[in-house]
């Protein structure tokens, strides 16, 4: 195994060892003619792999994840973001920019999904359709 190879098998342990902290509860599940729901699953996952790739659990004041060594916070509603005041500049930025991705993600999703159902549907589509500014979460 080469290091790139290597370095891919360590994120992707460590993506799963994050996502081993999300409760079921907090996944939703769609139908195939609905839109996807807002990434905030995957914004935990992210939140806490970079939380645990910086170190912060040692650090962070909330018990369960100094005792894990494993970051249990987030920025969702209903999440602790206990260790808030531990991220520096990069791992912010590096946080948002994760962020970001993950929504333009979702928004490329919303839109092939409304264009696959109005093709079923018989209905045109105009190119370049936007999502209505209902439709995202984070203008609410």
């Amino acid at each position: 195994m080469d290091d790139d190879e290597q370095f891919m098998q360590e994120m992707m342990q460590s993506i799963g060892e994050a996502m081993k902290t999300i409760p079921a509860s907090m996944r939703v599940e769609t139908g195939p003619d609905e839109p996807p729901p807002f990434p905030r699953e995957q914004m935990t996952v992210m939140y806490r792999f970079l939380a645990n790739d910086a170190g912060l659990p040692k650090r962070c004041p909330r018990r369960i994840c100094g005792r894990t060594g494993c970051c249990h916070g987030g920025l969702g509603p209903g999440d602790s973001d206990a260790c808030g005041k531990l991220w520096d500049d990069a791992g912010s930025h590096c946080m948002m920019t994760a962020f970001l991705a993950l929504e333009l993600g979702w928004v490329y999703e919303r839109q092939r999904k409304r264009a696959l159902v109005n093709w079923m549907r018989g209905l045109p589509m105009a190119d370049g359709e936007e999502p209505e500014e209902a439709d995202l979460p984070w203008r609410r």
